[in-house]
């Protein structure tokens, strides 16, 4: 008993020891976490951990901010009867039963609320410019008895972070929330049946918009230049959509809702994360410039019904194929160029205005060729007379090209930017007439080949005779050539 005794004082007194020459531990918390958030009527909590294993937490005391005040004065949330913000301005609308917010005095208001009542008439409009620039303003308490947010009700309040919108309101007026750079997600209710112009441009943190079954149309520029925003739901009601609508957003899927039958101008360019498209079978237009620079696009499906589609539609973009539709009448200058993935042309037969051949779209009505790829052989037989502008532009993948002898034209920036193209031949017998300026500019590693011969070049000191080749073509290629 005795020695066990003394083993046990032997051991506690080492494991003493041990612990006296350990460095003692200092714990390296990180930023806090935010587990639960506040809200107006409960509080959250907030958390930070050491690599350890060790945790500490804190408590959120309750928010300032209310989403939204019912018509017995209260919030809808917390229940607490909420006092309207001080130096609001108010008028008669033209009713006589209903009052607007035209304004607010001073600049230090960071929660604003606004009543449902006002002198004993309920408050249903937020005037044009209303709270206009008030960058200072985070939160906004909206009235359940709200039915219209006028023109820049509340642009540039880049302060704003979040704002709740009533079930009653019925309209979003232009620029209503146009650059409020803080506002991160936003719900339209279900009476909304339009989103005016430029309603929440310019809103660069809003990541998230749930949009109503019932909405008609949305204007030009709605969540233009929205950078952040990845997900927004277009309802099967939605029938208009007009012009940049999403510029610049990280959209990576998109479903056109059956109904629209036309795509505005610019509707989803700088979209470089856009992936998947679907377009409606009611679709016949599609707005110049709609797709372009949405470099991840590599593939899109035309309907049936398309009939035109725009200048610059798909300009630069990851396409790898095109496919036009038996319908089309219109395709606008320079619709696929700069596809540098391009691979493969194709038209429906029964076409009456273009046709590919040879991997080449070609219009048949002027012959001219407007569009050409990496795989693109020139029709012979006077099928192309004229090689149309920007058609083959900055595609990389093309190496060589003969000219057929019936074509007399090549037009401006035809080839330009065809970094890998080394061999050009000319037809013997070649009908040639005109290259015109920047039509090979950018292709360095260019030789010619067949019936070059002397050209007549408009350089700026006059014309002067001068034989195609590389070194020529390259050192005056801002230059129009020409030969009779």
């Amino acid at each position: 008993m005795r020695r066990s005794l003394l083993w046990l004082i032997l051991l506690l007194s080492m494991l003493c020891l041990l612990c006296a020459c350990k460095e003692e531990h200092t714990c390296d918390f990180g930023a806090w976490t935010v587990e639960e958030p506040a809200t107006c009527g409960a509080w959250g909590r907030k958390a930070q951990c050491c690599a350890c294993g060790q945790r500490q937490e804190s408590a959120i005391p309750p928010t300032e901010r209310h989403p939204l005040l019912l018509k017995n004065g209260n919030c809808s949330a917390c229940g607490v009867a909420l006092q309207a913000t001080e130096g609001l301005q108010y008028a008669i609308n033209e009713d006589g039963r209903s009052v607007r917010i035209t304004g607010v005095e001073g600049d230090a208001h960071k929660a604003v609320i606004l009543p449902a009542y006002y002198e004993q008439l309920p408050v249903t409009t937020v005037g044009s410019k209303a709270f206009e620039g008030h960058g200072e303003m985070e939160s906004v308490t909206l009235p359940e008895t709200l039915t219209t947010l006028e023109s820049a009700s509340f642009v540039f309040c880049t302060g704003l972070t979040e704002i709740q919108l009533p079930a009653g309101l019925t309209a979003i007026g232009g620029s209503a929330f146009g650059f409020c750079s803080g506002l991160k997600e936003i719900t339209v209710p279900d009476g909304v049946t339009e989103i005016g112009e430029t309603a929440f441009a310019g809103c660069s943190s809003l990541t998230r918009v749930q949009l109503p079954q019932g909405l008609i149309a949305l204007r030009s520029g709605a969540f233009n230049l929205c950078t952040s925003l990845v997900e927004i739901n277009l309802p099967d009601s939605l029938c208009i959509m007009e012009g940049s609508l999403f510029t610049g957003s990280k959209l990576t899927r998109v479903r056109i809702p059956e109904g629209v039958a036309g795509l505005g101008p610019y509707a989803f360019r700088l979209c470089g994360e856009l992936r998947e498209v679907t377009l409606p079978s009611t679709l016949t237009q599609i707005g110049h410039h709609a797709f372009a620079d949405c470099e991840g696009l590599a593939s899109v499906t035309f309907p049936s019904g398309v009939t035109t589609i725009g200048e610059y539609a798909f300009f630069n973009t990851g396409l790898t194929e095109v496919r036009i539709p038996a319908n089309v009448t219109g395709i606008g200058f320079a619709a696929f160029s700069s596809c540098s993935a391009l691979e493969r042309i194709a038209v429906a037969t029964e076409n009456v205005r273009y046709r590919s051949i040879g991997d080449c779209l070609v219009d048949w009505e002027s012959k001219t060729l407007i569009l050409g790829c990496k795989n693109s052989v020139i029709p012979e037989g006077g099928a192309v007379l004229r090689i149309g502008e920007a058609s083959f532009r900055n595609c990389v993948g093309l190496t060589s090209i003969a000219i057929p002898a019936a074509v007399t034209h090549i037009e401006e920036s035809a080839f330009c930017g065809c970094e890998r193209l080394t061999h050009v031949s000319l037809a013997e017998e070649s009908k040639l007439k005109a290259i015109e300026i920047y039509a090979f500019s950018l292709c360095n590693l260019l030789l010619w080949s067949g019936d070059a011969g002397i050209w007549q070049v408009d350089t700026e000191e006059g014309v002067v005779g001068m034989t195609l080749n590389a070194v020529t073509m390259e050192a005056h290629s801002h230059c129009r050539w020409y030969r009779e």
